[in-house]
């Protein structure tokens, strides 16, 4: 299975979106969630918070085999080597647990073309109230 993230920020009206859509290896849509927020931090901080939300959702539904991809190369890089980042380090920490409870977990970075259904999701939900799935 894998699972596209995305976080969309309107920092102006400080709305948010975390987009997530979850694929078989068909390429068949399985799963998707459109969670607004309210409060707007960088753009980092929300694309790891959304990494964060898909592991709590797939223990949730009970994934144990998944390939999390997103396209903020930064994040991917620091939960794959494990560095540390101050302004991401408690979210991190909170990912590398969750990961511990599910089965195997590949973390990878893919451009915003490949990730347009999450990107569409997160742009969408930014003016909603309540998470769609």
């Amino acid at each position: 299975m894998v699972i596209n993230t995305n976080a969309a920020l309107r920092g102006s009206e400080q709305r948010i979106g975390w987009g997530i859509a979850a694929k078989d290896q068909y390429g068949r849509l399985k799963q998707a969630w459109a969670i607004p927020s309210r409060y707007c931090r960088s753009a980092q901080v929300e694309e790891a918070m959304t990494i964060r939300i898909v592991l709590e959702k797939s223990i949730q539904m009970g994934w144990t085999n998944f390939q999390i991809q997103s396209d903020c190369k930064r994040v991917v890089d620091k939960i794959n080597s494990n560095l540390e980042d101050m302004k991401i380090e408690n979210i991190l920490l909170d990912i590398g647990r969750l990961k511990q409870e599910v089965g195997s977990c590949a973390f990878t970075y893919v451009n915003r073309s490949r990730n347009e259904l999450g990107h569409q999701l997160a742009k969408f939900v930014m003016h909603c109230y309540k998470e769609i799935s």
